[in-house]
């Protein structure tokens, strides 16, 4: 499985994808949290060495433009 992530407006997406599927990615989930007018979400993600969890962490991007 490859793990890839992007960050735009609307919130911090999480993409998936898997080698049978040559390694197309789709989105898995977008994490966002409303109430913040973000032009763009960051984050960062990390998988454990055996693959089985997957941990992510999101946030607005505070810097200046």
């Amino acid at each position: 499985m490859a793990l890839a992530t992007s960050g735009d407006g609307t919130g911090f997406h999480v993409l998936a994808g898997w080698e049978q599927n040559g390694y197309v990615c789709s989105t898995v989930t977008t994490l966002r949290e409303d109430g913040f007018d973000a032009d763009t979400w960051i984050g960062s993600t990390c998988v454990t060495g055996l693959g089985r969890v997957r941990g992510c962490r999101v946030g607005e991007d505070h810097r200046a433009r």
